[in-house]
């Protein structure tokens, strides 16, 4: 009779890091996906146009660490990503405040008292309520130029996903032959 036997060296050691295998591909899911989201992020805020709309530009991490949303805070994001049709009319207020941060002023709103900062760009409204009623008068005419016109689609936000599509891969399949290596070797 022959016997043969068979042994596999380091089987107590690969059941206890076999155990463990779902943390530490968690571990490095978590650190990859927080790496590819600031990737696409960082994107996201070079193709976004003005000097507000790329500090809009946020990261949020959801299921523990394990997924990760990137959008803009500010208010006009998605008429800038998608455009306006014509038909939809953009708030005042939103037109007026973009007036002041870009200072334009209105002829009107000049003659009341209305003068633009030298150093900031921005309306200083000097004059009260005459001032206040010609930006208002301009920030309607312009709302309402938009609203019969409609605007073009500046993307920012989707295309910035797109670019960064292939390096998203790499991180995470890196993440993950990471992760399947620290299981089967150990850390």
């Amino acid at each position: 009779m022959m016997r043969m036997d068979i042994r596999v060296d380091g089987l107590d050691g690969l059941r206890r890091r076999l155990g463990i295998g779902g943390k530490t591909l968690d571990s490095e899911l978590r650190l990859a996906v927080g790496t590819a989201g600031r990737a696409v992020r960082d994107e996201a805020k070079s193709l976004a146009v003005g000097r507000k709309l790329p500090n809009s530009v946020q990261m949020r991490t959801l299921d523990g660490g394990l997924s990760t949303i990137i959008g803009s805070v500010a208010q006009t994001a998605l008429s800038i990503e998608k455009g306006r049709d014509p038909g939809d009319v953009p708030r005042v207020g939103l037109i007026a405040a973009w007036m002041t941060r870009s200072g334009i002023v209105a002829s009107e709103a000049a003659s009341a008292g209305a003068v633009q900062s030298v150093s900031t760009r921005r309306v200083m409204k000097r004059g009260g309520r005459p001032v206040a009623r010609a930006q208002l008068h301009l920030a309607w005419k312009i709302a309402m130029a938009i609203g019969q016109r409609g605007t073009k689609a500046l993307p920012f936000i989707i295309p910035a996903a797109g670019h960064k599509k292939d390096e998203v891969g790499r991180i995470l399949n890196a993440a993950v032959g990471r992760a399947l290596h620290r299981i089967a070797v150990g850390p």
